[in-house]
């Protein structure tokens, strides 16, 4: 095989709908373009690259096979591993039978969570000390990384992650079609556990102007806290459609002025796989007790783009967060993100400076008040504005091809 050729090998979770699949996918789409382009420079690299997605949740044995099958093709040469969460990763580059170079690529989980347990963070130690590079998606991320690993600090990299180049939005509202699609796109969980269809009158006002779509992109673990908003949220949205209907059915001109928005109902759709077989039921519990709440699996991305672009608001409520992919999406889509107080959320979301932060279930309903008040429309599409110039920038996709480039030169 010519030693032009890069055999690189992205281990990650590809379960749809995850942070960490959604960077995989966005790496090997940074590679095989850079195969394909005429316009990088020699001096990033000179290499063709072949890039294979192997999925995490496989065995020790298969990622074995596949790597002595490259080993037949290429003599050894030319085969570097890039694993994205080290914990995760470490269960099988620990295990090989032949050692390879590596890069990991911290995930939140590895520094919010799995460094707080004794066992795992064991595992991270032997898979941190052999890696050549320790990418950190934010300088926050570093910090954090740092403490952990004293020792290491030369080897960390800050590489901050872009979101998909190239994004087709539309400015128009959702159409029935749309909504209906994507919201019914999966109907079976993988625990088997079935989402009831949603009524065909519910899909046109989810898809009406006159609602309020705010949407929660959510993987169903823990770490996410999905619970954290749904009852207030639910006695907040049933309150305000009360006001709008006496506001509809009384003829004073002036309490209608004071109710100044746009729309009659507020409805909140969340969107994720089932990462927790016990919280997911304990979430569809809850939500069968709530109003104006739906649940839906996971979607392909660029549908999940599509409904980010048209929904009103995007929140994030984890407990703690890396760089959450998300509320990048949404800011560069130009749609306001909510975001619960936590260190990752606030490398982001600067409050009521690109976005709105809120600290209790009760400050996010307050929040709602503030959007739905048309005196501060105006501020709304200046926080809006603001945060897709902040993503556009400094989360640029030309830095971050750049950047992973620059490692294989």
């Amino acid at each position: 095989m010519n030693n032009d050729i890069l055999n690189i090998i992205i281990i990650s979770s590809l379960k749809d709908g995850t942070g960490n699949t959604i960077l995989a996918n966005r790496l090997k789409l940074i590679f095989e373009s850079a195969n394909k382009s005429t316009s990088q420079p020699k001096t990033i690299s000179n290499k063709q690259y072949n890039v294979i997605l192997f999925d995490i949740n496989k065995t020790i044995d298969n990622l074995n096979d596949l790597l002595q099958s490259l080993d037949n093709r290429c003599n050894g040469n030319g085969i570097y591993l890039l694993g994205i969460n080290a914990y995760r990763v470490g269960h099988l580059i620990n295990n090989l039978n032949k050692k390879y170079l590596y890069s990991l690529i911290f995930g939140g989980t590895d520094l919010n969570v799995a460094s707080k347990d004794e066992a795992k963070q064991k595992i991270m130690n032997q898979c941190v000390g052999d890696a050549i590079h320790l990418i950190c998606l934010s300088d926050e991320m570093k910090s954090k990384a740092s403490k952990l690993w004293p020792n290491l600090i030369s080897r960390m990299i800050v590489i901050t992650p872009s979101v998909i180049p190239n994004v087709t939005t539309t400015t128009t509202s959702p159409t029935t079609s749309s909504i209906s699609d994507s919201m019914n796109y999966y109907q079976l969980f993988t625990n088997n556990v079935i989402q009831p269809p949603i009524p065909t009158d519910t899909i046109e006002e989810l898809s009406s102007k006159s609602t309020m779509k705010i949407l929660l992109p959510i993987g169903i673990r823990p770490i996410k806290d999905p619970l954290f908003l749904l009852k207030d949220f639910s006695n907040f949205s049933i309150k305000y459609e009360q006001q709008q209907q006496q506001s509809n059915n009384n003829n004073n001109q002036q309490q209608q002025q004071q109710q100044q928005s746009k729309f009659k109902r507020i409805v909140m759709i969340i969107i994720g796989p089932c990462l927790d077989d016990s919280l997911m039921k304990e979430l569809l519990s809850t939500i069968s007790q709530c109003n104006n709440i739906y649940y839906t699996s996971s979607i392909p991305h660029h549908q999940l783009l599509q409904l980010i672009a048209e929904s009103d608001v995007v929140v994030n409520s984890s407990i703690d967060e890396g760089l959450p992919t998300a509320l990048m999406e949404a800011m560069h889509l130009g749609t306001l993100t909510l975001a619960r107080d936590n260190s990752g959320n606030k490398h982001l979301v600067d409050h009521m400076g690109n976005g709105i932060i809120f600290k209790t279930p009760s400050e996010f309903t307050e929040q709602l008040e503030f959007y739905l008040n048309t005196a501060n429309t105006e501020h709304i599409h200046s926080l809006i504005s603001k945060a897709k110039q902040q993503i556009d920038t400094k989360y640029s996709s030309a830095n971050e091809i750049s950047q992973y480039l620059n490692l294989f030169k």
